[in-house]
This record gives C-alpha cells, sequence and structure tokens, in this order.
C-alpha cells in the first residue's frame, strides 16, 4: 500500500511533546526544577514531572497559608492570598501564559530538547 505520510506523523505525533514546565534534564540550568528533584530523590520519590507540578501547587499552598498566619486560616483567607501569577519561582510560566512551553523530543532513550534550544527557558511565541 502507499505510504501517505501516517507512520512519520504517528511516529511525530508519540516522539516530540510539549512540556508546560522545565524538564528535569535542564538540570543546573534550572535551579528550581534541579532543587524539586533534590527533594524527591531525599524522599525516594520518583522525579517525574507530575511530582514537581504536584510539588509547585503544595508550596503555592504553603506560601499563601504563611501569608495567612496573622489571622485565621481559612479558605477566603487563602484565597486572597494566593498569588495571581504563580509560576512555581520558574518550573513553569505563569499559569495565565498558555503560550509557553518546551518542546522535547525522544532520541536515543532520551529526552532531547527541541524548542527553545537553550536550557532553562521557555518558548512563549507571540500572538
Amino acid at each position: 500500500p502507499p505510504d501517505r505520510g501516517w507512520r512519520r506523523k504517528l511516529q511525530e505525533h508519540l516522539v516530540d511533546r510539549q512540556l508546560p514546565f522545565l524538564p528535569i534534564e535542564d538540570g543546573d540550568d534550572a535551579p528550581v526544577t534541579q532543587a524539586f528533584v533534590e527533594i524527591l530523590e531525599t524522599y525516594a520519590a520518583a522525579p517525574t514531572g507530575d511530582a514537581l507540578l504536584a510539588g509547585a501547587a503544595f508550596w503555592e499552598f504553603a506560601v499563601a497559608v504563611d501569608a495567612c498566619r496573622s489571622e485565621e486560616v481559612n479558605r477566603d483567607c487563602l484565597d486572597d492570598r494566593r498569588a495571581d501569577e504563580w509560576n512555581g519561582a520558574g518550573l513553569y510560566p505563569v499559569a495565565a501564559d498558555t503560550r509557553c512551553r518546551v518542546v522535547v523530543t525522544l532520541d536515543e532513550g532520551g529526552f532531547q530538547r527541541v524548542l527553545p534550544a537553550e536550557p532553562g527557558r521557555f518558548s512563549c511565541p507571540e500572538g
């Protein structure tokens, strides 16, 4: 049967991934990501993207609780004190900016950065 490019398209779909956070492989070029990986490894947890995002969500909660210390910690206080521009100290882009991401591909058993080429940064196209 003629190849209409579906195999290549399927392979590209299965291999290229857009990440909403800096990849673990960025290491020293992404200090916050590296710090989360070290914390996870300390407690024998797998350093996965889901674990990083869960840790950042807990961190956001802890920052809001700390801001409520002078009054009763309740839902209203937490909601008032939560950060509108939270980005996990650089772990991921500000939540409102959905344009920003990192694109990686699977290459020889590991992830390789495609876009942007520079580690520790996000690609945030205009428009």
